[in-house]
């Protein structure tokens, strides 16, 4: 078995997200849930809240035998596999995640296929893509894929804050984070 540690993806029962998470960081186990920051009208009322942004999973920053131990915490169900094996999330993937929820509220998930020559990273200071195009006309969509989950990242984002980028200036671009980004140093 692999003594190194990777993310992985913990498939949980429907709303123990939070739960399994807080129980893992008192074990001192790294992992990860994204709460995604969204506005509920309650009672007539509109209230900011955090939920899990992946219904019924948690990243888990995990050596394969640590993995076996965790399986049987109640409330996992499984890891999520990818060709009979526990699917591996790169860290560049968590670190974007984390990012674009710094910088966005109400995300929604958006299912992709991936090609395989679409983005390559090969280091942890990259992102794999950040895609605006005209949604509304104030309004921008931002688009973060997260190509080895299978998954996207969309927001609503207003035309002030929005950096234009295709696929192909990415690829040109190398160094490019997150930070360069929102602070404007990206040119």
């Amino acid at each position: 078995m692999n003594n190194r540690k990777s993310w992985h993806v913990l498939y949980t029962k429907p709303n123990c997200e939070k739960r399994i998470a807080e129980y893992l960081t008192r074990k001192k186990i790294d992992n990860y849930c994204p709460l995604n920051k969204v506005t509920k009208h309650l009672q007539g009322k509109k209230k900011a809240i955090e939920q899990p942004l992946f219904q019924s999973y948690v990243f888990v920053n995990a050596t394969s035998n640590d993995l076996l131990m965790i399986k049987q915490i109640d409330g996992v169900l499984n890891l999520v596999y990818w060709l009979g094996k526990p699917a591996v999330i790169q860290d560049i993937e968590i670190s974007s995640i984390k990012e674009f929820l710094k910088f966005h509220s109400n995300v929604e998930l958006e299912r992709i296929s991936i090609i395989a020559d679409d983005v390559h990273v090969s280091s942890t200071n990259q992102i794999y893509m950040l895609d605006a195009g005209a949604h509304e006309q104030d309004v921008k969509l931002a688009k973060l894929l997260l190509p080895s989950f299978g998954y996207a990242l969309v927001a609503n984002v207003e035309v002030n804050y929005t950096l234009l980028l295709s696929k192909d200036s990415l690829k040109a671009s190398p160094n490019l984070n997150f930070n360069n980004l929102y602070n404007g140093s990206f040119r």
